[in-house]
C-alpha cells in the first residue's frame, strides 16, 4: 500500500534593512508566512542579510504578514491582498523601492497575490504551495516556483514504482475531506491530487478510483472491500492521522478505532493501539517530500537560523522536519533572487516582473540544500522519498529517492516488507 501526502503567529512585521548607503536603490521583499512562523521568518531574515552582502549596491529589506489561523488558510485568505495593495500603493510614491513578493504556503492566498503580481507585473517568488494552477505560466507569467510539491508530482513518482515492481493495476482510495480541519480549500487540493493520480496513471494501467469518508467506519470499510476486490496495489490519499486509523481498521477489524489520533506523522501515536499499527505499516510505502542530505553548509545554515530566530523572537526552540524544508525553500526562494541581481548588475529588471522571471528558468543555483534547479518553466523539481518499515530495524527509513518525475536514484540495500508479494502493497 502506498499514501500520498498532502499537507504561526499572529500578524506581524518584521523588517531588516542592509547597511547601505541612503541614494541606494532598496528592494523590499514582502513576505506572507503561512507555516511555521518561528522557523520561516528567521530563515528570511538569514537570506536577506546574504543578499545584502551579495549585492554591494542595493539596500535589501523586508516584511512579513503572518498567519494568524495556522494551519487554517480561511483567515489568511482574507488579509492578504489589502495588505499587499496597501504596500503597492505607498512604494508607488518611492521610485527607487523594488518590490518583490514572496509567498510561503496556502495556495489560494497565494493565486490571490499572485493575480495581483500579474496585473502590477512584479515578481513574486513563491517557497511553497501545492496548488497546481500556480504552475500555470500564462497565468503567472512573473512567477517563480520553488514550491517543494505538486500534485502531480507524486503520481510521477508512483508511476516509477509500478514500472519497477510489474504491478498494472491500482485502487485509488481518495478521501477528499481528509484536510477539512485546515479549511474548505484543502478539500478540493485532495480532489485535484486525486483526479491529477487518475489521469496520469489511466492511459498505462488498469485504475479504479473511489471516494471516501476515511473518518466513517462504514465508509471506510465499504472502500477496503471494494478495493481489495479490485486489486492488491491500493493508493490510499489522505492526510496521516486517517491514513494511521484506516491501516489499523484494515489489519485488525475487531478493535473499536478512535476517530481522530494526535502525534508524529507516522505510525507511533503512544497509545494502545502502536503495536497493531507498528504491524499494519509494514505492508505500507510512504511517498513524501525528501529532506536534504547533511552538510557542513547546512548545519551552518541551521545555526543561523536558530541565531536569528532568537534575534527576531527572543527565544529559540528546535527546527522542527517540516519547518526545514519550508524554511529552506523559502531562503532560496530569496537567495536565487539576490544572485539574479547580482548577474544583472541592475535592479530595473524588477519593474518587469515577466522578464526577470524568464531569467530564472532553466538554470541551476547554489543554495543551502545544494542546487536549485529551475525548469523550463521555472519551477523547481523536488526531491521525494519512498519511505517504509525495514525488517532489519523494524523502523521507518528511506526506501527509495526520485527527484520529481525525471527519475529513480539507487536503492537502499535495507529489506522492506512491503516490497514482498504477500502483502496487500498499500501506497499512501
Amino acid at each position: 500500500m502506498i499514501a500520498s501526502l498532502g499537507h504561526a503567529d499572529q500578524l506581524s512585521n518584521h523588517t531588516y534593512s542592509g547597511f547601505k548607503t541612503p541614494s541606494s536603490p532598496r528592494v523590499h521583499f514582502v513576505a506572507f508566512v503561512a507555516y511555521y512562523g518561528p522557523f520561516v521568518i528567521p530563515a528570511i531574515h538569514v537570506a536577506i542579510k546574504g543578499a545584502s552582502r551579495g549585492n554591494a549596491n542595493v539596500t535589501f529589506t523586508y516584511s512579513t504578514l503572518s498567519n494568524p489561523g495556522d494551519p487554517s488558510c480561511d483567515q489568511f485568505n482574507g488579509l492578504v491582498t489589502n495588505y499587499l495593495a496597501n504596500y503597492y500603493y505607498k512604494l508607488q510614491e518611492q521610485p527607487d523601492v523594488y518590490l518583490i513578493v514572496l509567498a510561503t504556503g496556502c495556495s489560494t492566498a497565494t493565486a490571490g497575490i499572485a493575480d495581483l503580481a500579474r496585473e502590477w507585473d512584479i515578481p513574486i517568488v513563491v517557497s511553497a504551495g501545492t496548488g497546481n494552477e500556480l504552475r500555470d505560466k500564462r497565468r503567472y507569467p512573473s512567477l517563480v516556483g520553488f514550491m517543494p510539491a505538486d500534485y502531480g508530482a507524486y503520481s510521477h513518482v508512483f508511476r516509477h514504482l509500478m514500472d519497477w515492481y510489474k504491478w498494472r493495476t491500482v485502487s485509488i482510495i481518495c478521501d477528499p475531506m481528509a484536510s477539512e480541519m485546515a479549511g474548505s480549500y484543502y478539500a478540493n487540493e485532495y480532489r485535484g491530487m486525486c483526479d491529477s493520480w487518475a489521469r496520469i496513471l489511466s492511459p498505462k494501467y488498469t485504475v479504479f478510483a473511489l471516494t471516501a469518508n476515511l473518518t466513517s467506519s462504514a465508509s471506510r470499510k465499504n472502500a477496503l472491500i471494494q478495493a481489495r476486490a479490485q486489486c492488491r496495489v491500493i493508493v490510499i490519499i489522505t492526510h496521516m492521522d486517517r491514513l494511521r486509523q484506516t491501516m489499523v481498521y484494515m489489519s485488525f477489524c475487531t478493535y473499536n478505532v478512535p476517530d481522530s489520533f494526535q502525534g508524529t506523522p507516522h505510525w507511533k501515536r503512544n497509545d494502545i493501539l502502536d503495536t497493531e499499527a507498528g504491524l499494519a505499516f509494514e505492508s505500507l510505502l510512504i511517498i513524501t517530500l525528501a529532506h536534504p542530505p547533511v552538510s557542513v553548509g547546512l548545519q551552518s545554515y541551521y545555526e543561523a537560523v536558530l541565531n536569528a530566530s532568537r534575534e527576531l523572537f527572543n527565544k529559540s526552540q528546535p527546527i522542527t522536519d517540516n519547518g526545514k524544508i519550508f524554511g529552506i525553500s523559502a531562503h532560496t526562494a530569496v537567495h536565487v533572487t539576490a544572485q539574479v541581481l547580482a548577474e544583472k548588475q541592475e535592479v530595473d529588471i524588477l519593474r518587469d516582473g515577466s522578464s526577470f522571471a524568464k531569467s530564472t528558468r532553466n538554470r541551476a543555483f547554489p543554495s543551502v540544500d545544494g542546487q536549485c534547479k529551475l525548469n523550463a518553466k521555472g519551477d523547481r523539481d523536488s526531491l521525494y522519498a519512498v519511505i517504509g518499515i525495514t525488517h532489519e530495524t523494524g523502523q521507518i527509513e528511506v526506501a527509495d529517492c526520485f527527484v520529481n518525475f525525471i527519475g529513480k536514484m539507487p536503492r537502499s540495500s535495507r529489506s522492506y516488507p512491503a516490497f514482498q508479494t504477500n502483502y496487500h502493497n498499500t501506497v499512501s
